[in-house]
């Protein structure tokens, strides 16, 4: 019975761990010669999947089969959203995006006093 149990126990578990994606890659920085962008933040809408990219502008997230938008953004630079993203059970897709900065209107204001 102990046997029986283990058995069932370890193939549950496996097909739990068996259901995971993976989406990795790479964001760079549009304005500044495709260099890498450090600690830009990543995530899957509606979920809570996120990360942010390491000092090289990798990333990974561990996701399960599915289909989702992600979202990309860094402060200063327009985000960008990838839609139909579709991940299947142990594969990996690559995503390399490069974020532009956002392009900010400066207005003048003079005040004349008496």
């Amino acid at each position: 019975m102990k046997k029986l149990l283990f058995i069932a126990a370890f193939f549950t578990l496996s097909l739990g761990f068996a259901q995971e994606a993976k989406i990795k890659g790479y964001i760079l920085d549009g304005e500044n010669n495709q260099e890498a962008l450090a600690f830009a933040n990543i995530l899957v809408k509606n979920t809570n999947y996120n990360t942010t990219s390491d000092i090289d502008g990798s990333f990974e997230l561990n996701v399960a089969s599915g289909s989702y938008t992600i979202v990309v953004y860094f402060v200063g630079y327009e985000p960008i959203e990838i839609e139909n993203v579709v991940v299947h059970e142990g594969k990996t897709i690559l995503l390399n995006k490069t974020l532009k900065a956002k392009q900010v209107a400066l207005y003048e204001e003079i005040t004349y006093s008496n």
